[in-house]
């Protein structure tokens, strides 16, 4: 199997592309957070769904859907403590999606004035499980997209976005599809899918944005701006509790060693820090002095392969449990006839991680 090289991969890259991101990230004008953000999103939706983006000639077409509900997830928030993203205007975004926000939050009912992180994960539940209907919310968050940082990027108008297509008048997340695509150069494509997490992106945008924000809000927010920047999501939404009452009293048996176990942790089979993914088919029993040695390292192919038949196990219960089960898993992992194939795409991702990408990998 090659193993990951940043050389080869940089031999493999156009310089020129190179360039063009870094001048967007290290010199382009900043009047607001926007284009911080829909870099950040884009890299993180090529990361997470790659497997739902086309490619045509020297372009690829980027489902529309998942930037936004990439969007939606950063700006809670910086909408729930006022904190503002913009140089010459005093609002969030803008006043049509401040607005919506509000009405979201009354929705839930504020938790604590401070205390985004209540709010946060009680949204993130109801909308991972097609509860939550934001349709409007995410037809404004995507017009303010289009209308300001694709339109704004670079020297030119839309210089790095094409074809983007309009959204239909039915859409949600199990038909994303609807919500309409739009291109980029696959250049610059590739910088971002292998470059975008470990080279000058992620940690450098959230540097930038960070800088931005202060300035802007005059430092009256340093520290909830730090904390909601660099913030481990994980302890806000990890909720494996609906994993842990399903074996209560029953046997359970690890899904790395195979050994019968009492005591188990609720395992990210792709680590959340990598994959942002808090899905079923993603958490899995493990034995907690393996689930220690694994952390956030990323399961080998072959530990994928040797312990295919207690993930299938596991997912067919899920699958009995969980109505939502197939819905999430279509999603993360592409749509394929039968459980087996979806082990074959997970290889594929943790093959990707490791030997493209360098993330160390986890074997026992």
């Amino acid at each position: 199997m090659e193993k990951y090289s940043l050389s080869k991969t940089m031999n493999n890259l156009d310089l020129d592309a190179v360039i063009e991101i870094n001048k967007i990230i290290e010199r382009d004008t900043l009047e607001s957070s926007y284009k911080l953000a829909l870099l950040k999103s884009i890299i993180q939706v090529i990361k997470k769904y790659d497997h739902h983006i086309e490619t045509e000639n020297d372009k690829v077409k980027i489902p529309f859907y998942f930037v936004v509900e990439e969007w939606f997830f950063y700006y809670i928030p910086f909408e729930y403590l006022g904190i503002n993203q913009h140089r010459s205007k005093k609002m969030v975004l803008n006043n049509s999606v401040d607005v919506l926000y509000k009405k979201l939050f009354e929705e839930f009912g504020f938790c604590n004035e401070k205390d985004w992180k209540c709010i946060y994960a009680n949204i993130y539940k109801k909308y991972f499980s097609f509860e939550l209907d934001i349709s409007l919310l995410f037809r404004e968050l995507r017009k303010l997209i289009y209308n300001n940082p694709m339109k704004y990027m670079g020297d030119e108008k839309y210089q790095f976005f094409k074809d983007i297509e309009k959204p239909k008048r039915n859409f949600e997340r199990k038909n994303f599809k609807n919500f309409g695509y739009f291109s980029i150069d696959k250049k610059i494509y590739k910088i971002l899918k292998y470059l975008g997490d470990n080279f000058y992106g992620l940690n450098t945008i959230i540097f930038r944005w960070e800088e931005l924000l202060n300035r802007i809000n005059k430092f009256s927010y340093i520290e909830d701006i730090k904390e909601i920047l660099t913030h481990n999501i994980d302890t806000v939404i990890r909720d494996t509790s609906e994993i842990q009452k399903i074996f209560k009293n029953k046997e359970v048996y690890c899904i790395w060693s195979g050994k019968k176990i009492k005591k188990f942790d609720v395992d990210h089979l792709l680590p959340f820090s990598v994959f942002m993914n808090n899905d079923y088919w993603n958490l899995l029993p493990a034995m907690p002095e393996i689930n220690n040695k694994k952390r956030d390292k990323i399961p080998s192919p072959r530990l994928i392969e040797n312990s295919k038949d207690r993930i299938l196990n596991y997912w067919y219960i899920y699958k009995k449990e969980f109505k939502n089960f197939d819905s999430q898993i279509q999603i993360a992992l592409g749509l394929y006839d039968n459980e087996t194939e979806y082990i074959g795409e997970l290889k594929k991702k943790c093959d990707f991680l490791i030997n493209k990408l360098g993330y160390p990998a986890f074997t026992i």
